[in-house]
Parts: structure tokens; sequence; C-alpha cells
């Protein structure tokens, strides 16, 4: 398989049907539209995966989505951040950043989980587990569940929600 390596930045918008490696120094970022990541090219799954022993950034910047149209195996990590403005959107698909680094302090967006889709939160043993969110949690269920889970979580003692969930659609959030 052939993998861009990344060290420095994507940025943009439109579709990333290619796997990268990307450092501890790469950022990938959704400005001013929709970024879609892990897609389908050449009957395979696009991917990310570590260089260097790093992820590096993913970032859904003010104006950006952040869209991932594909599955996101256990392990993924980097630093994932989500601006004021911007949009984190698992759409559809099952997505495990228990192994990320994503405090509360970097949920400043909205994070939209669509119909069918699973998103894993970080875990407290990623370093920066996501114990609360300061933006939006937007469960868009218009015709089936849509899930946001906590790994490692039986000691807590709460989820702090600085900012709004929204639970959309004839179905349910969880």
């Amino acid at each position: 398989t052939n993998f861009w390596v990344n060290n420095g930045t994507i940025i943009g918008n439109g579709t990333l049907a290619t796997s990268f490696r990307q450092s501890s120094t790469g950022s990938t970022v959704a400005s001013n539209g929709v970024l879609a990541l892990f897609g389908t090219y050449n009957s395979g799954q696009a991917t990310f995966t570590s260089s260097g022993g790093g992820f590096g950034t993913f970032r859904a910047a003010t104006s950006g989505t952040l869209r991932v149209i594909g599955n996101v195996a256990s392990g993924m990590g980097g630093s994932w951040q989500v601006d004021n403005g911007g949009t984190l959107e698992v759409a559809g698909v099952n997505v495990d950043l228990g192994a990320a680094f994503m405090p509360m302090s970097q949920l400043n967006g909205t994070v939209r989980v669509n119909t069918g889709g699973n998103l894993t939160l970080s875990s407290a043993t990623a370093g920066g587990p996501t114990l609360g969110q300061q933006g939006t949690f937007q469960f868009d269920a218009s015709s089936g569940a849509a899930n946001i889970f906590m790994p490692n979580s039986s000691g807590l003692a709460n989820f702090t929600n600085a900012g709004t969930i929204f639970i959309t659609g004839n179905s349910s959030g969880t």
C-alpha cells in the first residue's frame, strides 16, 4: 500500500481519497467547507496511520466540517479539535477515538453523529480523556440510533455539558 506522508498541513475542503502517514507535526484541517476523511478509493478504505509514533492534529476550524465517511478502528490517535463554529461529523459510520487526545477544552464546536453512527470518545488512558464538552453534541437520528460512547468511565463522577445536546429526528440518541 502506498501512503502520503504528512509532516506539515493539509487544509481545505473536498475528499481525501488516499491514505496518509501523519507525524506528530502534521495537521489535517477542515476549513471553510467539508473535508471528508476515511473514504473509499480503488475498492479500499483510506486510512491515517502514525508516522514516527504520532498522529498529529485533526481539526475542524471555524466554518469547517471534518466529516468521517469511513469506519475508524480502535487505536486511532492524534489530537482532535473542534473550534467554535466548526463541526466534527460522524456520517453513519463507526469511529473509535478512544486512543485520541480530546479533552473538553478542545471541543468548542459541534460534534454530530448521524443515523447509524457510533462515536467512541477519548478514554482516560489517552492522556486527554473526554469528560465534557463546551460546544454542541448533536444526535441526528432520523431513521435509527446515533450513539456516543465513553470508554473506561466506570469511575467517572460526571460528564460536564457546558454547551448543548440536541436529539433530532424520529429516533433516539444515546
